[in-house]
């Protein structure tokens, strides 16, 4: 993170790292061994490319649902008002637990979740009509301007009991569109698009890549749900 905010002049990072419990010690094993390094890298430099003076909790899990419901809880008691979620349960809408849905209710938090990287591919956080379902969009540069156009692999769709199991997911009052009778996804687009994708600096993974993805864009609009 300090690389990559060096490299684009974004000044120091106020980080406060966090485990699943709030503790500021015992923290999951390396993050290779649950595949979220490249993962971590892309929320903290999107998160600091966006916003470099917000304030970031990064609160690390373990890889299995209640460990991450854990940390979402966690992160509500110490004090984030805004909470990125660059994971999802495709095909589920609460992830095989019932009470999922309890973890993303918190009264004025914003709860943002990628929608994923495949049409009619969706499911929970971003499912759920309590958080803000983030898809994807391709942002190209031709002769200093910039075009900006749906991603074609962004996930998105129509939260019924054949995409997302159970009862599916009800509407909200405030969706109006009449192809679907449950809740749409997604909500907002940002950057996400892999022709160009987004340069990190991953150390884990040999220094400066491109990445891409709706990871991406559901960190990235961090700042739109600030109001900054």
């Amino acid at each position: 993170l300090s690389i990559y905010r060096t490299q684009f002049d974004l000044g120091p990072a106020n980080v406060t790292r966090y485990n699943e419990r709030g503790q500021q010690s015992k923290y999951p094993p390396s993050c290779e061994q649950y595949g979220w390094c490249a993962t971590i890298d892309i929320d903290m430099e999107m998160l600091s490319a966006a916003c470099p003076q917000c304030n970031i909790l990064l609160v690390e899990a373990k890889n299995d649902i209640n460990d991450l419901e854990i940390a979402e809880a966690e992160a509500v008691k110490l004090g984030a008002t805004i909470i990125a979620n660059s994971w999802s349960c495709p095909g589920s809408y609460d992830c095989g637990d019932r009470k999922f849905p309890e973890y993303f209710a918190a009264p004025g938090v914003a709860y943002l979740g990628a929608s994923g990287s495949a049409y009619g591919n969706i499911g929970g956080p971003s499912a759920l009509a309590t958080v803000i379902a983030v898809g994807g969009t391709q942002l190209i540069n031709t002769s200093s301007r910039f075009t900006e156009t749906l991603w074609y692999n962004s996930g998105g769709g129509c939260a019924d009991p054949s995409e997302v199991g159970g009862a599916g997911e009800a509407k909200p009052s405030w969706q109006k569109d009449p192809d679907c009778k449950y809740r749409s996804v997604a909500d907002v687009s940002a950057e996400a698009g892999c022709s160009p994708g987004v340069l990190i600096y991953s150390g884990t993974y040999g220094g400066w890549s491109e990445y891409c993805g709706t990871n991406v864009s559901a960190v990235l609009t961090c700042t739109a749900a600030t109001g900054t």
